[in-house]
C-alpha cells in the first residue's frame, strides 16, 4: 500500500503554476536571507501506517540522528469520533524503542478518511470544533488517545479546513494546548504552506490557520514544505528552493517564535506521463533508484529550483518526467531551515528517503552550503 497523504491535498490553483516550475519567486530573495544560525537542526520523522515496516527499519538504522517521531495511526471517523485506521498497527514497541534512544513520540490525529478514494474532510473537523461543548468533547477523546499508549504528545494534522472556521480552529488549538499541558503532553500542529494571507494562488486550506495565534498556543509547528506540484498538477518540482524560501520569509515577517517551527521535507518523487501530465504516480527513493538503474538513466539537476529530475521512455514508448528529492536537494532545504532559525526539519516520511541523507546529517553537511 502506497498511500500518499500529501498527494491528496495542497490544491494550489492552476494560476500558481502558470509561470513555470515555481510560483511567486521573489527575485530579491537572496538579498533578504537572515544570517546563518549556529545551532544544529532537530530531525523529526513521520511514520505512516502504510509503510510502517520500512519506516521502522530506517528508524533502527538511523535513530542516533532522530530527535522525535510522529505515528500516523488515528483519524476522525464518519461519526465524528476518533478511531484507529483499520490497517494501522499500534505497535508499542516502536514507542518503547524510541524512548530507550531518547526520542520523543507523538500520536498524529487527522481528518483524512479511511477510504483511499476520498480526501481531507473539513466537515469532520467542523462538527468537532463549532461550539465549546463540541471542542471539550473532542479534546477529551484526544487526551484518551494520548494516554492510551506512552506518547509524549499529540500532533494535530487537520487539513483543508474551511476558512470560515478559522476562529473556531484557533480556539480549538488553544484549548487543546491547555488541556494537554495539564496531562504533561506536548502539542504539535501541521501547517499548510503559504507565503501570505488570502493569496489566490494559495487556496490550499491555509486560510483557516492563523499562524500567529497557533504559534502562541502550540509547542511545535510543522510547515508542510511540499506540494508545489502534486499528483494532479502539471509536472514540476515538489518543493523548489525559491518557493520554500518565500514561505519561510513570510513566517519570519510575522515575528513568530521560529525556534518552535519545523520545515516539512518530502522524501518521495512523482512520475508524470507526458501524455497525461496531471496524473502522476508516487515513488519512493527506492523506486526511483530502481527505475534509474533499469533504464540506465542519468539524473539531471535543475540549479534554479535545486531539485533533481530525469526523463525516460517506458515500454509502451510513452515519455515520462520524474521530479523527486535526493540527499543534495534535501541538504539545500535543511540549510534554508537553519538560516531562518527553525528548530528542525520533519521528514515525510521515514522509509522512503535517499539513504545518503543520513550521511549528510552525521557530517553536518547542511551547515556547509
Amino acid at each position: 500500500m502506497f498511500r500518499f497523504k500529501i498527494l491528496m491535498t495542497l490544491f494550489f490553483l492552476p494560476v500558481a503554476l502558470a509561470a513555470g516550475y515555481f510560483f511567486n519567486l521573489n527575485k530579491n530573495i537572496k538579498d533578504q536571507k537572515p544570517e546563518i544560525k549556529t545551532d544544529d537542526l532537530s530531525i523529526r520523522a513521520s511514520i505512516p501506517y502504510w509503510v510502517q515496516t520500512d519506516a521502522v527499519k530506517s528508524l533502527n538504522e538511523n535513530y542516533k540522528q532522530i530527535s522525535s517521531l510522529s505515528l500516523f495511526w488515528y483519524f476522525i471517523d464518519n461519526d465524528g469520533k476518533l478511531a484507529k485506521y483499520a490497517d494501522a498497527t499500534e505497535d508499542k514497541k516502536i514507542i518503547e524503542f524510541a524512548h530507550e534512544k531518547g526520542i520523543k513520540v507523538s500520536a498524529v490525529i487527522t481528518n483524512l478518511p479511511e477510504d483511499e478514494n476520498t480526501s481531507w474532510d473539513s466537515d469532520l473537523v467542523e462538527r468537532n470544533i463549532s461550539t465549546k461543548e463540541d471542542r471539550d468533547k473532542h479534546i477529551g477523546e484526544i487526551i484518551k488517545i494520548g494516554k492510551s499508549l506512552p506518547f509524549d504528545g499529540i500532533t494535530i494534522d487537520y487539513e483543508e479546513v474551511d476558512e470560515n472556521f478559522r476562529e473556531e480552529y484557533t480556539d480549538f488549538i488553544s484549548e487543546l494546548a491547555q488541556s494537554l499541558y495539564r496531562e504533561k503532553l506536548f502539542l504539535g500542529v501541521a501547517l499548510h504552506p503559504k507565503s501570505g494571507e488570502n493569496k489566490i494562488s494559495e487556496n490550499n486550506g491555509s486560510r483557516s490557520q492563523d499562524w500567529t495565534a497557533l504559534a502562541k498556543a502550540a509547542d511545535e509547528l510543522y510547515i508542510m514544505g511540499y506540494g508545489e506540484h502534486w499528483q494532479q498538477s502539471r509536472a514540476g518540482p515538489i518543493a523548489s528552493i525559491g518557493w520554500l524560501e518565500e514561505i519561510l520569509m513570510y513566517a519570519d515577517s510575522l515575528n513568530l517564535p521560529l525556534n518552535k517551527f519545523y520545515l516539512g521535507l518530502p522524501m518521495y518523487g512523482l512520475d508524470w506521463n507526458r501524455d497525461d501530465d496531471q496524473s502522476a504516480e508516487g515513488l519512493s527513493y527506492r523506486d526511483i533508484y530502481e527505475l534509474l538503474s533499469s533504464k540506465s538513466i542519468q539524473e539531471d539537476w535543475d540549479n534554479l529550483v535545486a531539485s533533481p529530475y530525469f526523463e525516460y521512455t517506458d515500454d509502451e514508448e510513452e515519455e515520462h518526467v520524474v521530479w523527486y528529492e535526493n540527499a543534495r536537494s534535501i541538504r539545500s532545504k535543511m540549510t534554508l531551515a537553519r538560516k531562518f532559525g527553525f528548530k528542525g526539519v520533519n521528514f515525510w516520511h521515514l522509509g522512503g528517503e535517499d539513504p545518503a541523507i543520513w550521511n549528510d546529517i552525521k557530517s553536518k553537511n547542511y551547515r556547509l552550503e
